[in-house]
C-alpha cells in the first residue's frame, strides 16, 4: 500500500508497523469483519487524497493527508503530512488529532468498548477521579451494547478482543484511563490544530474535546 511511507515520521520502525497491520488486516477477510465490529474501523483498499475526500463534503483541511479509514457513522480517519492520524466527524461537525500511529489508534479502539469519543470531555482531565469512575461504567455499557448488537454472530467481546490483540500483537489495558485515554488527551491537545472548515456555512468544524 505504501500510504503510512508517504509522509515524514522520524520513527521507520513505525511506519513499517503502520504498514504491516494496514496489510494483513486487507488480506484477511475474517480479521477486517471482526477488526471493523469491534474497533469500528473499515480500513480502504484504495486510499483518497484528504482534500479530494473532503471536497466531496464541500469541506477544506489546513493539512492535508491521506484518508485511510471510514467508521460507518459518517467519520473518516487520515494520516495527515505530519505523520499523525486524525479523525473527521461530517455528521458532527467535528474534527482533531486522535493517534500519532496506527498501533495507538487500533489500541485506542480496540480497549474502548464504550465509543472513545465519549470520553473527550475537558471535565475528564480537570477531575480524573470522575473520568476513572465513568470508565467503570460506560465500558461495562459498551460491552452489553456489543453483545445484544451481534449476539451469536460474533464470539463474545472479551473473547473477539483478546483474538484481535493476539492477531495484530497489540495490548490489551484494563486501567484505559491511566494508559490509553492519557495518549489521547495529549494528541488531542498537539499543536499545530488540525482544522476543517465547511465552506457552504464558512464555518470550522469544532474541536472533539469539549
Amino acid at each position: 500500500m505504501g500510504i503510512f511511507n508517504n509522509y515524514d515520521n522520524p520513527n521507520i520502525k513505525e511506519r513499517e508497523q503502520g504498514e504491516e497491520y494496514f496489510s494483513i488486516i486487507l488480506k484477511d477477510k475474517d480479521l477486517y469483519e471482526k477488526v471493523f465490529a469491534l474497533c469500528n474501523l473499515e480500513l480502504m483498499e484504495q486510499p483518497i487524497p484528504l482534500s479530494s475526500y473532503c471536497n466531496e463534503y464541500h469541506c477544506t483541511v489546513n493539512i492535508d493527508g491521506i484518508v485511510f479509514a471510514e467508521d460507518g457513522c459518517g467519520g473518516c480517519y487520515a494520516l495527515l503530512e505530519d505523520g499523525n492520524i486524525v479523525r473527521i466527524d461530517f455528521a458532527e461537525g467535528e474534527c482533531g488529532r486522535v493517534a500519532e500511529t496506527l498501533k495507538d489508534l487500533l489500541e485506542l479502539e480496540l480497549n474502548c468498548a464504550c465509543a472513545w469519543q465519549n470520553y473527550m470531555r475537558k471535565k475528564y482531565i480537570d477531575d480524573p477521579s470522575l473520568l476513572e469512575k465513568d470508565v467503570v461504567a460506560f465500558e461495562a455499557e459498551g460491552r452489553n451494547d456489543f453483545e445484544h448488537a451481534y449476539g451469536d454472530d460474533m464470539p463474545k467481546y472479551n473473547e473477539l478482543q483478546k483474538e484481535i490483540a493476539e492477531q495484530l500483537h497489540l495490548k490489551i489495558y484494563y486501567e484505559i484511563d491511566k494508559n490509553v485515554l492519557t495518549k489521547l488527551y495529549k494528541m488531542a491537545a498537539k499543536q499545530p490544530i488540525f482544522l476543517v472548515k465547511d465552506m457552504i456555512n464558512n464555518k470550522f468544524f469544532h474541536e472533539l474535546m469539549y
